[in-house]
Parts: C-alpha cells; structure tokens; sequence
C-alpha cells in the first residue's frame, strides 16, 4: 500500500502488509489503520511505518476483516468482521 500527501511535498510512505483488505486514513493524516483477509488488524504511525502503534498486529476476527473506520476525531478505530468491534490505544 503506498500512502501519497495531501500536499506537493511528494514524499510517499510504502506499507507491506500480507493479505490486506482494507485500509483507513485517521483524520489527522497520522495513522493508518489496516484489517486483512485473515482477520488480523493493525495501525501504523506514518511518521514512522516500521513500528506499529499500540495494539500492533492483533487477531481480531475468524474472517476477514470487511471494514475499518476513524472516529471524526480519531481517537476511535471502528472494524468489522463477522462482529462489530471498537479499539482505542496508548501513544
């Protein structure tokens, strides 16, 4: 997944992730939320994509993960699967 600035800056910020399925934008532009075809979930720091923020790459569903969204204010990540569930974390 490549992650483009909302500015001219042109600098980019590459994501690897096994089996993405979907992807989401926290409204400051500082984190990226994504959920695989296996389930899995996981927010990276754009800042720095190597190290993932707080929860790191956490099992949450059986299936995969359908949907992933902010809070207006990002201090929520909504994900749904085969259930509806919603994360907070730490810096």
């Amino acid at each position: 997944m490549v992650v483009w600035p909302r500015d001219d800056s042109g600098t980019t910020v590459s994501l690897r992730m096994t089996d993405l399925g979907v992807a989401s934008l926290s409204p400051d532009g500082e984190r990226v939320a994504m959920g695989t075809r296996s389930g899995a979930v996981a927010m990276a720091r754009l800042s720095s994509p190597e190290e993932r923020a707080k929860p790191d790459l956490v099992r949450a569903f059986d299936g995969g993960v359908k949907a992933a969204e902010f809070s207006y204010k990002g201090r929520w990540l909504a994900t749904a699967g085969d259930s509806l569930v919603v994360w907070t974390w730490e810096d």
